[in-house]
């Protein structure tokens, strides 16, 4: 049996239950518990049940049933009571909002403080009784369609290109690879041994010995943004005025003054342009940037492609350009601001997915491609604090003929602006600037997978793999397969030898 606290006890600070319900990280108990009221968990059912899916073939002229090989768990349901309670109406109905806003999300982590284990599960009900009061005990479920409870994640590390796990657990559990690339390769193999057989995971391929291998990309300019020095103020941007100034502060580019407005109002602001070093008709450009624009104001951050007429080849920005609300969006453009060019506006899947953007916006444009066509696509990504890429936007491209915004490019402009009349801005900032040129693919040539110092995850459960943060998934092997490891002695391998550090991270699955 649990110790409760006493329900009229309504302004305890923190829940104090010996069981507290953890869903996506969140601690419901103690992020719902203040000196007004509570959240707190009751009871919970159904973490320790178990109902097999039997198959069954009925044979004429006997009795009962053949039960044939394979049978297989059901999903799992487990079955919160709690209560909740606030002194006012207005403070209940809130805190139930806050309850479901907690809730929102599918497969994530469900936990409880008095068990060091988890599930894997999604809120299918939230159901409250009556509310004709400010006390009610509700029922929370959160349906697991994967089953299994899971132990405290544990870690592994390759040794010598090889490794014996031994998983504690009676279940098959998904493996996360992290591995840390020690020298340039072309592919990656992580291999299981089985009995008679092997399963494995790779991604790219070995070089034959005919094949050149070559760099995908070479890097022309890098600008770190830590001075302005080298840059020069520009004298266009596209619909508004150039005016104020730039500065670095702290690491970053930020617009210090917007000047004053100028009529007829317009997007205003300060600009400033650099040299790459050389013309580039095949490239990528990289910018690292953020807008936080919640609760604060107009907004525009673009990066403008110039050629050495100073003739824009291409660009692209964020925006905040409402006045009552708090939304970016990402745009891109091809030529200069007249009837002839190609724009591209996008929103994230999410209509509000992309406020407070820190993240990073990408071209690539080069005429690799059949025909000779130009292909140009861009980039847009929220980068989360472990660098994974988030909202990404990459599936428009633009494909065109010879001729058509495909002039060398020379320079890099960056632009901060605002709506002239408006008072309140958004916080802006540039952190780096990358420009690379795309390279040729000699004949019979095979480009880099990654470099020395790249970081690649791969998570099996997700099927999902990452290089620096961003997906790789289509450099996986047409014939490869993500693997489970089994209950008991796994032995593993890693390829090519002494290229990787690798790391195994997993959880014991019970049934």
């Amino acid at each position: 049996m649990y110790d409760f606290v006493d329900f009229s006890e309504v302004g305890t600070r923190r829940a104090s239950s010996s069981i507290q319900t953890i869903f996506k990280g969140i601690n419901l108990d103690e992020a719902l518990t203040d000196q007004t009221g509570k959240f707190q968990t009751l009871t919970v059912s159904g973490r320790s049940d178990t109902t097999n899916r039997i198959n069954t073939v009925e044979i004429p002229g006997k009795d009962g049933l053949l039960e044939v090989e394979g049978n297989t768990m059901k999903e799992r349901e487990i079955t919160i009571k709690y209560q909740i309670s606030d002194q006012t109406n207005e403070g209940f109905r809130n805190r139930c909002n806050r309850l479901n806003a907690f809730l929102a999300g599918s497969g994530e982590i469900v936990e409880f403080t008095d068990e060091d284990a988890h599930f894997i599960g999604t809120v299918s009900s939230n159901v409250l009784p009556e509310e004709d009061s400010n006390t009610l005990v509700g029922t929370l479920t959160f349906l697991c369609t994967n089953p299994r409870k899971y132990g405290k994640q544990k870690e592994e590390s390759f040794n010598d290109g090889y490794l014996t796990l031994n998983n504690e657990g009676t279940a098959t559990t998904d493996p996360i690879f992290e591995i840390e690339v020690l020298e340039d390769l072309t592919h990656i193999d992580l291999v299981k041994q089985l009995q008679d057989d092997i399963e494995f995971i790779r991604i790219g391929r070995p070089p034959l010995a005919s094949e050149n291998v070559y760099e995908r990309e070479t890097l022309v300019m890098h600008d770190t943004c830590s001075t302005t020095n080298g840059w020069t103020e520009a004298g266009y941007v596209d619909s508004g005025y150039v005016e104020g100034n730039i500065v670095s502060e702290g690491g970053r580019f930020t617009p210090e003054l917007f000047g004053g407005a100028i009529s007829p109002y317009k997007w205003q602001g300060p600009s400033i342009k650099k040299s790459i070093g050389k013309p580039l008709d095949s490239y990528k450009l990289d910018v690292s940037l953020e807008m936080q624009n919640v609760g604060k104001g107009t907004g525009m951050i673009e990066v403008y492609l110039l050629d050495a007429d100073n003739n824009t080849v291409a660009k692209i920005g964020i925006e905040d350009i409402w006045r009552t609300l708090d939304k970016i969006q990402a745009k891109f453009q091809l030529g200069p601001d007249d009837d002839d060019r190609f724009h591209h506006y996008r929103e994230a899947d999410y209509v509000w997915g992309w406020n407070d953007f820190k993240g990073v916006l990408r071209i690539w444009s080069h005429d690799h491609y059949e025909g000779g066509k130009r292909r140009i696509r861009p980039y847009f990504a929220i980068v989360e604090p472990d660098g994974t890429h988030n909202w990404v936007s990459s599936e428009f491209i633009y494909i065109g003929p010879r001729g058509l915004h495909d002039t060398p490019i020379t320079q890099v402009q960056v632009a901060f602006r605002i709506w002239a009349p408006t008072s309140n801005k958004a916080d802006m900032f540039i952190d780096d600037i990358k420009v690379s040129e795309i390279n040729t693919q000699p004949a019979e040539g095979i480009q880099y997978l990654a470099n020395a110092g790249d970081k690649i995850i791969i998570d099996t459960a997700k099927e999902e793999m990452l290089l620096n943060g961003e997906s790789i998934r289509k450099d996986r092997s047409f014939w490869s397969e993500y693997f489970e490891l089994d209950p008991g002695g796994n032995v593993l391998y890693q390829y090519p030898a002494g290229a990787l550090n690798t790391k195994v991270k997993y959880s014991p699955a019970y049934r």
